[in-house]
């Protein structure tokens, strides 16, 4: 059955047939970590989990200083031109706009990873990619914005989460990138529980997620904070830019109703003409990596009797426990996964990394 999907979709992909479904995926990794968009339009109104409920994605553009234009999510912002449905493969789903002189794709990407090595099939990880080029012939600048809250991590509106600033230079080798976390607060203590209710709705009441932007090899430096939505628009509408002080801090816990969002911008330039170079000025890239830290609830008909299983690809992590340093970030495993470029479209037999898809292996599915 899985079988016949996939080729289904790569059919209709090859062919230019267009194809419309019920509710386009964004970030699709698990049951827990599954966030779509069922309108027409991606700016139409909040992105929301598999079962109905909000868990709002942002993305904003402003295009030579101009006024805002929103790209996803209820920003309350006028929209961007979409361009037609989103095109979806079996690895993304594309949307473009128009606006200002410029064309911009958002590619949300979650790669199907044919290798030998399981530790990289394993990653829990999608990326988010934004692609600017000159409709017009002229030279423009392109500031963007992505935000998202703490719902992937809680799934009440009342529940509290911490968050912090970090770095992967610590990695080997080292990575020059900016780092997000969210992570449930004080989840350790009574995570058979959470684990154990939030299979009524399979939304997630433990983990952390980490938004990884990263720079150099001629792509944009991103800045980042964490701020409510009409502070990060009044930064973008004001210095086309979100960031803040210290560097790398922990923060206290907030409720989600607090409203609070890990947000991340980038200045992209946009020559015509063409050329590597100028392709990477262009391109802003984001990595979403998702520690669910549970990955089995094995046996028992009480929470108390349960066994958590955590992940795979985290089997020789310790345990996260709560305290003064309650979540550690996965330096090693989250370096990997950005350090991966992602299979950008299977049906084509593209790759923009050797981790990818080969054309031999693609033709193998």
């Amino acid at each position: 059955m899985s079988l016949l999907l996939v080729a289904s979709f790569c059919l209709g992909a090859i062919a230019g047939a267009p194809f419309r479904p019920p509710s386009t995926p964004l970030l699709v990794l698990s049951p827990y970590t599954s966030v779509w968009s069922p309108w027409t339009h991606l700016a139409d109104n909040d992105t929301q989990h598999w079962n109905g409920a909000p868990i709002p994605l942002y993305s904003a553009v402003r295009i030579d200083g101009g006024v805002p234009l929103a790209l996803m999510g209820a920003t309350g912002l006028a929209p961007a031109e979409q361009l037609g449905l989103a095109r979806v493969t079996p690895t993304s789903s594309i949307f473009t706009f128009g606006a200002g002189g410029v064309v911009l794709n958002l590619t949300f990407t979650t790669p199907f990873v044919v290798d030998e090595d399981l530790e990289t099939h394993v990653r829990p990880a999608a990326y988010v990619t934004w692609t600017a080029l000159s409709s017009d012939g002229g030279s423009h600048t392109v500031d963007v914005l992505y935000a998202q809250g703490g719902g992937l991590v809680a799934r009440f509106d009342n529940r509290s989460v911490t968050w912090s600033r970090g770095s992967l230079l610590g990695a080997t080798p080292p990575l020059n990138a900016l780092v997000l976390s969210m992570a449930a607060a004080d989840q350790f203590s009574n995570i058979t529980s959470r684990a154990w209710h939030s299979h009524e709705d399979d939304r997630a009441d433990f983990g952390a997620f980490h938004l990884v932007a990263a720079s150099g090899a001629g792509l944009p430096s991103p800045s980042g904070c964490f701020v409510p939505l009409n502070t990060a628009l009044a930064a973008l509408t004001t210095n086309g830019s979100v960031g803040c002080m210290p560097a790398a801090d922990a923060q206290p816990p907030a409720r989600v109703d607090e409203g609070v969002l890990a947000a991340v911008s980038w200045t992209l330039t946009v020559t015509p003409g063409g050329g590597a170079a100028a392709a990477a000025a262009g391109t802003a890239r984001l990595t979403y990596f998702a520690d669910e830290v549970v990955g089995l609830v094995a046996g028992g008909q009480v929470p108390d009797s349960i066994e958590i299983i955590p992940p795979y690809w985290r089997r020789n992590l310790p345990t996260p426990v709560d305290g003064p340093t309650p979540y550690q970030l996965p330096v090693a495993e989250v370096a990997g996964a950005v350090a991966a470029a992602p299979v950008v479209n299977r049906c084509t037999n593209a790759s923009t990394s050797s981790v990818g898809v080969s054309p031999s292996s693609a033709r193998k599915l």
